[in-house]
C-alpha cells in the first residue's frame, strides 16, 4: 500500500532531491525562459552561465519552445510600452503630489484665519510653502526618477531586435541545441485538445484545468500538450529515470491547495501518472527553488541580487506593476487589453484593484474616483463567478442605461434585481429597489465595467437546468451554477430590504418557510488557521466536519450540533414533505480577497441518518455531482 501510494505519502527529503538535480531531465517551462527577457543584461548573464552546468540535460518539449518564439515579442514589447509612460507617469504623480500640498496648505491658511484669526501665520505660509518652494523640492526628485527610467531604456534588448540579432534567442537556441521535441503531427494535437477539453479538465485533472477562460480549447490546452509530450519523451527513452520540471507557475491546476498540517504542494498525481506511463519520477521546482538547488546540491556561485530578480519576474503582478502595464499597453478597453497583455482576468481583480481604478492610475480615465466609488468597484470580483446565461443576461439588462423602473420589472426580473444589488451593497443604505437601481445608475463608468466583465466570464462546466421546486414556479437558480451567498439569499426570499440582510446571516443552514425548504450551505474544506479565518455561514458549533460526497449522488452531512433527530427540524429533515437544496464550496477564501461561491448541486432525498446532536444525515442528489466538485468533495 505505501508503494502503491507513495506520490501522495513519500516524504521529500535532501537527499531524494539532490538525485533529480544530479541526474534528472530537466524541463525548463516557457515562463522560465521569457524571464531571460526581463532580467538585467548581468543577471541573465549569471542565468546562462549557471544553465550551461546542466546543459547536457537540458531537453525542449516542442509546445514550450512554440510559446517561448511566439511569447518573445510580448514581453519586450510589454517591457519598452511600460518604460515609454513612465516620464508621464512620473510627472503626472508629482504634479499630483504639488497640488496635494498646495491643498494642504490651503487647508491650515483658512483654519488659522476662521479659528485663530492669526493672518500673519497664515499668509507666512505662502512664503514658507510657495509654489516656487515645492516645485524647488520636488525638481531634484523628478531628476532623480527620470534619470533612472532614462538608464533603463539603455536595456540591451528592444523589440527592433527581434527580427534579427535577438541574443537570447541565440543564447537559448545554443543551450538546448537538437535536444528538442519533434513536431506533433496536427491528428495527435487535435485528440489531446479534445481529451482535456471533454474529460481532464471537467474532472479538475493537473495540470492546465485552470486555463479554460485562455480563449480558444487550443489554447487552454497549452499545458496539457506540453505534458503529454514530457510523458511520451520519458516513456520512449530508456536514459530518462528522473523529470525536474520547473516552472513559475503555481497556480491550482500544477499545485495541490493547502490543507490542514500541509502547504501547497505539487499535484502527487502528476508524479504519478508520468510514473504509472514512463516509468519515471517527477519532481516539481519554482526558478528560486530550482536556482538555490543548482546552487546547493551543483555548486553554481549565484549572486543575491540575481536571486532577487528571480523572484520579482516569476511573482504575480502587484497592482503597481498592473499600472504600469496598463499604461504600457494604453488600451482602455478590458477585453483588448487581456488579448494584448496574455493576462487573465483574474489578474486585474486578484490584488482588489479595478479596471477603472487601473486605467485612471495609468492616466488612461480622466477624473477622480469618489470614495463611494472606489468601495463600489471593490465589490466587482464579486461577480466574477456568475456562469449561467439567464442571470448573466439579466444582470446586463439591470445595467443597461435605460433599466426600467424596479416596479416595471417582470417578478423574475425582480429577484434578479434583488440578487444583484444585495451582491454589490450586502448591507445597503437604500431603503427602496428603486433607490438601488438609481445608485447603480448613477455609477456610470462602474456599470460598464460590470457588464464587460460579465461579458467576459464563462462556465466552468455543463450547467443543468433551471431549479423548480415541486410544483412552485422556476427559480432563478441553475443547477450546478455558482452563487454567493447574497444571491442564494436573495433567490430564495429569505433577505429583504427592511428584514434580514445578507451580512447578517450568521448560519450554514435556512429555512425557507415559503417555498418549504432547507438550504444547506456546505465548506468542503474547513482549515480554522490564521491564514484562512472562518467566514459568516461556518459552522462553528462543534461539530466534526465530516461534510462530503460517498458517490457523486450521496452526499453526507452533519447537522448542526444542536439538532436532535426528534426534534422538529430533525424530523422534518427525515420527512418527504419539504425540499432540501445542497449548496457546496470547496474552501471559504476566494482568489479574490473575498468568500468563495458556493455551487448549488440541487435537492436532495433523505436516505437515512445515524446520531443525535448531530445528526449525520446521508443525502440523495436529485443530479451527480460534476466531475471537478467529485474531486474535492470525496470523502473516503
Amino acid at each position: 500500500m505505501l508503494r502503491q501510494y507513495r506520490a501522495w505519502l513519500e516524504p521529500d527529503s535532501d537527499s531524494r532531491r539532490e538525485e533529480f538535480f544530479a541526474r534528472g531531465l530537466i524541463v525548463l517551462e516557457t515562463n522560465v525562459l521569457l524571464s531571460l527577457y526581463e532580467y538585467t543584461p548581468a543577471a541573465r548573464d549569471e542565468v546562462l552561465r549557471t544553465l550551461q552546468r546542466v546543459k547536457s540535460r537540458l531537453w525542449l518539449p516542442y509546445q514550450v519552445g512554440l510559446k517561448f518564439v511566439r511569447g518573445r515579442h510580448r514581453v519586450l514589447d510589454s517591457r519598452a510600452r511600460t518604460l515609454k509612460a513612465a516620464p508621464n507617469t512620473v510627472n503626472q504623480k508629482l504634479g499630483e503630489a504639488q497640488q496635494a500640498i498646495v491643498a494642504a496648505r490651503r487647508l491650515i491658511q483658512d483654519l488659522l484665519m476662521r479659528y485663530g484669526r492669526n493672518n500673519t501665520s497664515a499668509y507666512a505660509l505662502d512664503e514658507a510653502i510657495s509654489d516656487e518652494a515645492i516645485k524647488k523640492l520636488l525638481t531634484p526628485w523628478r531628476d532623480q526618477l527620470l534619470n533612472h527610467v532614462r538608464e533603463l531604456k539603455e536595456h540591451d534588448l528592444k523589440p527592433a531586435m527581434l527580427g534579427h540579432g535577438d541574443v537570447v534567442l541565440q543564447r537559448v537556441a545554443e543551450l538546448f541545441g537538437v535536444r528538442i521535441a519533434p513536431q506533433p503531427l496536427p491528428e495527435m494535437i487535435r485528440r489531446r485538445v479534445e481529451e482535456a477539453e471533454s474529460y481532464r479538465y471537467p474532472n479538475r485533472i493537473p495540470p492546465g484545468f485552470s486555463d479554460t477562460d485562455k480563449g480558444t480549447p487550443l489554447s487552454s490546452a497549452g499545458d496539457y500538450l506540453m505534458w503529454e509530450e514530457l510523458i511520451e519523451h520519458a516513456a520512449t527513452q530508456d536514459s530518462v529515470s528522473r523529470v525536474l520540471f520547473v516552472s513559475a507557475d503555481v497556480k491550482e491546476d500544477w499545485y495541490e491547495p493547502a490543507e490542514p498540517g500541509r502547504g501547497p504542494r505539487p499535484w502527487p498525481m502528476l508524479a504519478e501518472e508520468l510514473h504509472l506511463r514512463s516509468g519515471a519520477d517527477l519532481r516539481v521546482e519554482t526558478p528560486q527553488g530550482f536556482f538555490e538547488g543548482i546552487e546547493k546540491f551543483l555548486g553554481a556561485e549565484i549572486g543575491d541580487s540575481t536571486f532577487q530578480e528571480i523572484n520579482s519576474v516569476t511573482e504575480a503582478p502587484t497592482t503597481t506593476q498592473l499600472v504600469a502595464d496598463v499604461a504600457a499597453h494604453g488600451q482602455p478597453d478590458l477585453a483588448d487589453y487581456l488579448q494584448a497583455s496574455g493576462r487573465m482576468l483574474g489578474d486585474v481583480y486578484r490584488t482588489g484593484s479595478s479596471w477603472n481604478l487601473l486605467l485612471r492610475r495609468a492616466g488612461l480615465l480622466e477624473g477622480e474616483m469618489s470614495e463611494e466609488e472606489r468601495q463600489f468597484t471593490r465589490r466587482i470580483a464579486s461577480i466574477l463567478h456568475a456562469d449561467d446565461p439567464d442571470r448573466v443576461a439579466a444582470y446586463q439588462q439591470l445595467l443597461d442605461d435605460d433599466v426600467p423602473p424596479y416596479d416595471q420589472l417582470d417578478s423574475r426580473n425582480q429577484v434578479y434585481a434583488r440578487m444583484l444589488l444585495f451582491n454589490l451593497w450586502p448591507q445597503p443604505e437604500f431603503t427602496t429597489w428603486q433607490a438601488g437601481i438609481e445608485l447603480l445608475r448613477s455609477h456610470r463608468a462602474v456599470r460598464q465595467e460590470l457588464r464587460v466583465v460579465l461579458s467576459l466570464t464563462q462556465p466552468r462546466r455543463p450547467l443543468g437546468p433551471q431549479l423548480r421546486l415541486g410544483e412552485q414556479e422556476l427559480l432563478p437558480l441553475h443547477i450546478h451554477a455558482a452563487y454567493n451567498r447574497a444571491e442564494i439569499l436573495a433567490a430564495l426570499g429569505l433577505c429583504d430590504l427592511g428584514g434580514m440582510l445578507p451580512g447578517q446571516f450568521a448560519q450554514g443552514v435556512a429555512w425557507c418557510k415559503h417555498l418549504n425548504t432547507d438550504a444547506l450551505l456546505v465548506t468542503t474544506s474547513r482549515d480554522y488557521t490564521e491564514a484562512n479565518l472562518p467566514f459568516l455561514g461556518d459552522r462553528l458549533d462543534g461539530t466534526q466536519g465530516g461534510d462530503g460526497a460517498l458517490s457523486k449522488s450521496l452526499f453526507r452531512w452533519d447537522s448542526q450540533s444542536a439538532t436532535a433527530e426528534d426534534s422538529p427540524v430533525g424530523l422534518r429533515y427525515q420527512s418527504s414533505h419539504s425540499h432540501v437544496l445542497l449548496f457546496v464550496r470547496r474552501q471559504k477564501r476566494s482568489a479574490y480577497r473575498g468568500a468563495e461561491p458556493w455551487m448549488l448541486i440541487g435537492p436532495a432525498d433523505y436516505v437515512e441518518h445515524e446520531g443525535s446532536k448531530p445528526m449525520r444525515v446521508l443525502w440523495r442528489l436529485n443530479y451527480p455531482l460534476p466531475a471537478d466538485v467529485w474531486a474535492y468533495a470525496a470523502k473516503n
